[in-house]
């Protein structure tokens, strides 16, 4: 899930810094920012039916909830800004709780001779 949440958020980057060669990537960028934040949404879903919901997520829930009310309901010129912070957030956190434990193996005999 990491990798593939990964390639999603660095695909639109990746296009937005070749959109100052290339001007018409910005709009693919921004286009593909869409997709990431589907696949993002698609995501916490299935972590939080898989493993519960914890308060990183449902922060996360609260930020995604509130980007989508405040585009609906109000006319304030800086929601823009929002999806790229709500994406970054949940790629920290995707990075954070799904990284490999490396002292699992701390505590079980070696049984090597």
């Amino acid at each position: 899930m990491k990798a593939f949440n990964n390639f999603f958020v660095g695909i639109p980057i990746g296009l937005a810094l070749l959109g100052f060669i290339w001007n018409e990537l910005w709009g693919i960028g921004a286009l593909f920012m869409i997709l990431t934040g589907l696949v993002q949404v698609v995501g916490a879903f299935v972590w939080m039916f898989d493993d519960g919901l914890n308060n990183a997520l449902k922060i996360y829930w609260i930020l995604t909830i509130s980007f989508f009310l405040m585009w609906i309901f109000t006319e304030w010129q800086w929601i823009w800004l929002m999806p790229p912070v709500i994406a970054i957030y949940y790629t920290i956190l995707i990075n954070h709780y799904f990284k490999p434990d490396s002292h699992e193996n701390i505590n079980q005999p070696d049984t090597s001779v």
